[in-house]
């Protein structure tokens, strides 16, 4: 018999600053990251409870209700674009949806 493992997302610490480009870890939302099939990846993160991304956008106000503990959140993104410097990728265009507790927050 042979077993197939998914793998989960884990939520237990946030990734170094330095692969995000932010000073403050404060600022790191990123706590894991799973690519499922090259260009698309799935991410976990933890968005702080208080936020200018909820009144930033038309997102779906039930799935953002603070509870009792941190949502998971799940980032699915794939690449559309890679800038390149040569033969170096030096940036990239992302398609994003963001789903907290298993409810679309922000679609694409």
């Amino acid at each position: 018999m042979t077993a197939v493992l998914e793998p989960t997302l884990s939520y237990s610490s946030s990734i170094p600053r330095a692969h995000v480009h932010r000073a403050a870890i404060c600022e790191v939302f990123l706590t894991d990251i799973i690519c499922e099939s090259y260009p698309q990846f799935r991410l976990g993160v933890q968005l702080p409870r208080v936020h200018s991304y909820y009144s930033d956008h038309n997102i779906d106000l039930d799935s953002v209700r603070v509870g009792p503990a941190p949502a998971a959140e799940v980032l699915d993104a794939t690449i559309t674009a890679e800038k390149r410097r040569g033969a170096d990728i030096v940036g990239i265009t992302l398609a994003m949806t963001l789903a907290l507790d298993g409810s679309a927050a922000a679609p694409p």
